[in-house]
């Protein structure tokens, strides 16, 4: 009797080859779980889901011209990708829409993460830290205000989550996403 369904790994997609209105469902060398819909990019089904809780992703664009690193806010810029956040620039900042969940190079498309949890993330912030979108674009544990961190006179506040144990490991910690602006300086 059959226990589930057994996938080959593939290095490129195989649905793609089908043509174009062709969907499907196929592992990649890393083991994610991949979905192709049509002439879409293919989603990594894996990543919307990790320890039974969904973190909601979309797929968007680099348009900003440089390389954006993994877990960097991004905002979706006039051209309807996204850009680098610029906590100076009233509409960037209330265009923050998440984190890039991988890096993604100008041009490319990539996940980027607007919502849920993202576990085991990589971070040297406590349990109970808020994070913020930094001067630099990059995320810190301080909170924004005039003189600190860079900031000045008018740039924008925005919180991007809380940092939590994980609940598997213990030594892990989780990034819970509650993004918001907070106001301006």
């Amino acid at each position: 009797m059959a226990k589930g369904i057994v996938l080959t790994p593939q290095v490129t997609d195989p649905i793609a080859a089908l043509g174009g209105t062709a969907r499907g469902l196929w592992i990649n060398t890393t083991g994610d779980l991949m979905h192709t819909k049509g002439i879409d990019p293919p989603e990594n089904v894996s990543s919307f889901i990790s320890n039974g809780v969904v973190t909601i992703s979309d797929v968007i664009q680099n348009l900003s011209g440089t390389m954006i690193p993994q877990y960097y806010p991004v905002a979706i810029s006039t051209l309807g990708g996204i850009e680098l956040m610029d906590v100076a620039t009233e509409a960037n900042a209330r265009a923050v829409v998440g984190l890039t969940s991988v890096a993604i190079n100008s041009g490319n498309s990539g996940a980027v993460i607007i919502g849920g949890v993202i576990y085991n993330f990589p971070t040297a912030f406590n349990y109970r830290d808020i994070v913020y979108v930094s001067k630099t674009g990059g995320l810190t544990n301080v909170a924004p205000s005039i003189g600190v961190g860079g900031f000045v006179d008018l740039d924008f506040s925005i919180r991007v989550g809380v940092i939590k144990k994980n609940l598997l490991n213990p030594l892990n910690k989780d990034l819970v996403l509650n993004i918001e602006v907070l106001g301006q300086l």
